[in-house]
């Protein structure tokens, strides 16, 4: 079995041991040559693929291909020996994604794990690393950097001196991969080349077997031999979503098909259409869509004949980044208010009647928690909206398979390179991600990147927090900061609110100053909220009833003026305040305190103005806590003897 996760502690080891668990079956056929799912497939000779949890293989596609051969290429500077790992006729090649700092793969051929590829950050490119099938390969043929040492075993980390080498072909550069075996061929093992002609042994393992089949395959012959495979998955997830509709007496024209013009949400769509027959189509244009997938939801929805229901995130998330900064891996404000606010909107305006079935294509393979997601779930920012998955036990590699036998017409990107599609600056993007986009995409890339540059000036943060795209985290993770060192010392925190409050006689001034915006310069929300401020007292704090009648609160450019000569009600004035300053001031226009409000006590105006009715109103704060603007705030009161 592959390598554990490079993490430490117990809720790795619990995390790892959640991976096994859920890890994909997956197998090669020995006598055609190619990925089955059944481990009896025609009663041939199938062996499971030995891939690192969840085993979620994928297909490597064009561009993938052709990256694959290129980095073998680098790696040996000869071509004979690259195609001994992989020879010209082979067309199935499989990626694994495996943990490391950054974008990485193991690359499987023939059913084998031949080495990883990855993206070295700091050598800034990709970079190819043999291992188990790849090793043996090396040092059965005498091709590319190898050694063959007099010692009984080698255990990782152990430093072999030139001394103990009795055969090699060493790299002339340190870091350079080096194959390894004990004289006696019991072990095998993966170094790294050091100064003195020394190895420093990376990972050692017993020497296994790994047949060579040699035989030409094709992902045409993959998919026939599959075929039937496919189709009974196929039905049962036409079953299930039938089922579910039933059981919640949800009638057809209250189910959408969430589409995001990714491969999953594709077999998503196809599978439901075959369900419950031209359904509508739900798209959430964030704003920060690449423009192929933009065109291709339209295109698929026009070439099926299905209604398409485009929910957007217009220009928020860069109206946002004033108030938020740039968003991060902890730190995902842009979810709430590019993703869920157009979508609950788009909702609530196409359907009147609750609930709807939203209709997605989540998998278990895809991360931790959608492993153990039931496969039909509700989401508190959602509300009316029940979402099921009829794809929550497929792999990638039965996905991808049974677009091919569908004949599905497939976002173009995947071929170019891009194996997760959406958001194109998604903090959860690797490195290598990003710089596909940069490449690809420069004029795009040039507007985030100018607004880093003002960011990085503003905060007083070097040029590598741009160049590493340390942005995407708010607390560094250990891994990364161990590889960086020095060049990852300074991280940022979610953005505060100072309530600055100076006492006087009968009198407060407050003040705000934001971490990123500095002081807040006020206007005067309607006078409806500031008496909601008041009337929220009378109702959480009977302590204050009897002064809320003598509070009187005025405002000006800078200050708002409490007058009492109670302190906790100041405080707590001032945090409400504080609140209903920053959601009328910055407000972002997403409506989820509007589709959230029991009441419909608030609306958006045609100018775009947020609007409360104090009729309506019943006083319960839900639109405090729906605001993304607070959700990602925190908020600190300071009493001063004198304005900062």
């Amino acid at each position: 079995m592959s390598p554990p996760l490079k993490v430490k502690g117990a809720k790795v080891c619990t995390m790892y041991k959640a991976l096994i668990k859920i890890s994909a079956r997956i197998y090669w056929n020995l006598e055609r040559n190619i990925p089955v799912f059944r481990e009896n497939f025609k009663e041939e000779v199938n062996v499971p693929i030995k891939a690192t949890p969840p085993c979620d293989l994928r297909p490597a596609l064009r561009f993938d291909v052709e990256l694959t051969r290129k980095l073998l290429l680098e790696y040996f500077n000869d071509r004979k020996s690259a195609e001994v790992l992989l020879p010209p006729h082979e067309e199935i090649i499989l990626l694994n994604k495996i943990p490391y700092p950054d974008l990485a793969d193991e690359i499987i051929v023939e059913g084998q794990v031949i080495g990883h590829r990855f993206f070295d950050i700091r050598r800034y490119r990709w970079r190819f690393k043999p291992i188990y099938a790849g090793v043996s390969k090396i040092l059965d043929k005498r091709i590319g950097f190898y050694a063959i040492v007099n010692l009984p075993r080698i255990t990782r980390l152990y430093v072999i001196h030139r001394s103990d080498i009795l055969e090699s072909n060493l790299p002339q550069t340190k870091g350079e991969y080096v194959a390894i075996e004990t004289k006696n061929g019991i072990y095998q093992g993966l170094g790294k080349s050091i100064r003195g002609d020394r190895i420093k042994v990376l990972k050692a393992w017993r020497k296994r077997r790994h047949p060579e089949i040699g035989k030409s395959n094709s992902w045409r012959e993959a998919v026939e031999a599959n075929r039937d495979w496919l189709l009974s998955k196929e039905n049962e997830s036409i079953k299930f979503l039938q089922e579910v509709a039933k059981k919640l007496n949800i009638p057809r024209d209250r189910i959408f098909v969430s589409f995001s013009g990714g491969k999953d949400s594709l077999a998503t769509l196809l599978i439901s259409t075959k369900a419950f027959g031209n359904i509508p189509v739900l798209f959430n244009d964030t704003g920060i869509e690449l423009p192929e997938t933009v065109e291709y939801v339209k295109r698929m929805a026009d070439k099926l004949g299905l209604e398409l229901i485009c929910a957007s995130g217009d220009q928020r998330f860069f109206e946002g980044l004033e108030f938020f900064g740039p968003p991060a891996r902890d730190y995902r404000w842009c979810c709430k208010v590019v993703k869920l606010a157009p979508i609950l909107d788009a909702i609530n305006a196409r359907f009147k009647e609750k609930p709807v079935l939203s209709i997605v294509g989540q998998r278990k393979y895809e991360s931790i928690a959608r492993a153990f997601s039931p496969s039909v779930w509700t989401n508190k920012w959602l509300p009316g909206v029940i979402s099921t998955t009829p794809i929550q036990e497929w792999t990638a590699l039965q996905v991808w398979l049974y677009l091919f036998l569908e004949k599905a017409e497939i976002n173009e990107l995947y071929f170019q390179g891009f194996d997760r599609l959406g958001c194109w600056l998604c903090p959860a993007s690797e490195v290598a991600e990003l710089q596909l986009v940069a490449k690809r995409y420069p004029k795009l890339w040039s507007r985030w990147e100018s607004y880093l540059e003002s960011f990085r000036k503003a905060h007083g943060l070097d040029r590598d927090w741009i160049r590493f795209h340390l942005w995407r985290w708010k607390k560094l993770p250990g891994d990364q900061r161990r590889l960086l060192g020095d060049k990852a010392r300074k991280s940022l925190e979610e953005p505060t609110l100072d309530i600055l409050i100076v006492k006087g006689e009968g009198v407060s001034k407050v003040s705000f100053k934001h971490s990123y915006l500095g002081e807040l310069v006020l206007r005067v929300p309607p006078s409806d909220l500031v008496y909601l401020v008041i009337d929220s007292l009378k109702r959480v704090d009977n302590f204050l009833e009897m002064y809320v009648e003598n509070i009187r609160v005025t405002c000006d450019s800078r200050f708002y003026n409490i007058y009492t000569d109670d302190d906790e009600a100041v405080k707590k004035i001032a945090t409400s305040l504080a609140k209903i300053t920053i959601r009328v001031n910055y407000c972002l226009r997403c409506k989820l305190c509007v589709n959230n409000c029991p009441s419909n006590a608030i609306l958006l105006d045609e100018s775009g103005q947020m609007r409360f009715l104090r009729e309506k109103c019943t006083k319960c704060y839900i639109c405090n806590e729906k605001c993304p603007l607070l959700s990602f705030l925190s908020i600190q009161t300071k009493v001063l003897d004198k304005l900062e």
